[in-house]
């Protein structure tokens, strides 16, 4: 359940059903034959792993080669639906089950949702009772031409229905890796689905890749790091790697001193701000604190070079870099990017990396829920926005967590201060997943959230607590869970051996 090879970001096993033999493959065998005792070519050897080989079978190997002769590239058709094995506790008998439809795919515009079991894809019949089978099922959908609008029959609530949806060209799972030397960096454009993986709305933006410490990324305030996403340079919108390249090239064009440059980017869920000086030894500062008071954002600070780059010289406050989720601050209407400069009327005194604990600590001086007026730079413009402060959460670590010693695994509530939790309104936490248990077998990890429990939505970590006692107490033979893991969701069926 997610392990295996991967290749140029994808997971092989997704693609290809291996032949497995035991003659041994040292290296330098791949892309030799296996060969029957009848002298017919059945498989392109491919990989070795101990005592055992695998092969990629002949038929789609051949149907590879003649993609790459006709059109010097593999085309694949994409849906946009994630399948698994159906669930042996589920009344269907055959089928593929849906587990994940990403929105506005084609598969999510003919109406597919997770649960639903699908038992014909193109006029073909379609089961997976066993990860093993899902390369089966992934054969005929990628294999489908790309355009074709073909019908897809499922079941859903146990009534048989059909749909129809047109098929788009599946994109490759990840860009090349380009070296950027004026920036200290290697990156990469954003495919189709890597955009989709990392929750984007198109592929603009460049995504770096890795950083060289002593080049100009590495020595931005705050630095540049692998998995930050830059949307912007100097108020620019980025395109892609070769739009970057190009800006580049225009901003150091027989530049001798005014190098620096405003940068944009994303770390997480956090858009945030530096300047990029070339040739600048690098120099990073992490702070944090904890509060009492708490209103719903993440900071950082306005330094002087910000500052200036902004138009907003000798200005000291901070920089909004995440609003979390369904808090005040939200339905107040504070945003990224917003400037904050005052507190009710008190300068937020933050202009140096070292400030960064400044604001956290002027707002802890205030009582929980007290409404504050914030002085905000936005687009250029000065506006005023009030909120109302609210009690610090929990912290995680402090949460009560629910232990379950048959599954092997712990559970807690759902975390405000985390934005991929917040945003969820039911629902529980998999803090951890004890390996090689029953919940770990069946693929469960921790930073799952469980939204639901043999088919009943989960309200909260006593409504789970008592239907896993419940289910201890029967001994139930399958367990059935609907997760979110990032942007996916998916069904996880646990089938505990129990001691009788």
């Amino acid at each position: 359940n997610g392990g295996g090879t991967r290749q140029a970001g994808e997971r092989v096993g997704d693609l290809v059903r291996w032949i497995g033999h035991d003659a041994v493959i040292y290296f330098g065998n791949s892309g030799g034959p296996l060969v029957n005792l009848k002298g017919e070519i059945i498989g392109i050897n491919e990989i070795g792993l101990g005592s055992l080989g695998g092969a990629i079978p002949a038929d789609l190997a051949r149907y590879v080669a003649s993609e790459l002769i006709k059109h010097h590239s593999v085309r694949r058709s994409w849906t946009g639906l994630f399948p698994q094995p159906i669930l042996r506790s589920g009344n269907a008998k055959s089928g593929v089950l849906v587990a994940t439809v990403i929105k506005n795919s084609p598969a999510d515009k003919a109406g597919l949702k997770p649960g639903d079991i699908i038992t014909s894809f193109d006029g073909i019949k379609v089961n997976a009772t066993a990860p093993e089978h899902i390369p089966l099922f992934n054969k005929v959908e990628l294999g489908t031409p790309v355009g074709k609008t073909v019908e897809i029959k499922f079941i859903r609530d146990g009534k048989p229905q059909s749909t129809q949806l047109t098929t788009i060209e599946r994109s490759k799972a990840r860009g090349k890796d380009v070296s950027l030397p004026a920036w200290g960096i290697t990156a990469r454009n954003l495919t189709a689905r890597s955009a989709i993986a990392r929750r984007k709305k198109s592929t603009q933006g460049v995504l770096v890749t890795s950083i060289n410490k002593t080049g100009a990324a590495a020595s931005a305030k705050p630095a540049l790091r692998p998995a930050d996403f830059i949307v912007s340079f100097n108020g620019v919108k980025v395109n892609n790697i070769d739009h970057l390249k190009k800006l580049t090239a225009e901003r150091t064009k027989n530049a001798q001193e005014k190098l620096k440059t405003i940068v944009e980017f994303e770390r997480g869920h956090q858009l945030l701000a530096t300047v990029v000086e070339l040739n600048k030894q690098p120099s990073t500062s992490q702070s944090s604190a904890a509060i009492k008071a708490w209103v719903g954002i993440q900071t950082q600070v306005l330094t002087r070079d910000l500052a200036k780059m902004l138009n907003l010289k000798g200005k000291k406050g901070v920089r909004i870099t995440q609003v979390i989720p369904n808090t005040n601050a939200a339905k107040a209407g504070l945003k990224q990017g917003d400037i904050l400069l005052k507190i009710d009327g008190m300068v937020i005194a933050a202009e140096r990396e070292q400030d960064a604990n400044i604001f956290n600590t002027m707002i802890r001086e205030y009582p929980a829920n007290e409404k504050v007026e914030f002085d905000i730079i936005r687009n250029g413009k000065a506006i005023k926005l009030s909120c109302q402060l609210e009690p610090a959460p929990t912290p995680a670590k402090e949460f009560r967590s629910v232990t379950d010693n048959t599954l092997e695994l712990t559970l807690r509530e759902l975390s405000k201060a985390k934005s991929e939790e917040a945003k969820e309104d039911k629902g529980v936490y998999v803090k951890r997943v004890e390996t090689s248990g029953w919940a770990s077998l069946a693929g469960l990890k921790a930073g799952d959230i469980i939204l639901s429990i043999n088919g009943k939505d989960v309200t909260g970590l006593d409504m789970i607590e008592k239907e896993l006692h419940d289910i201890n107490k029967k001994e139930l033979d399958y367990i059935t869970l609907f997760v979110k893991r990032g942007n996916y969701t998916r069904f996880v069926e646990i089938h505990p051996i129990w001691n009788k």
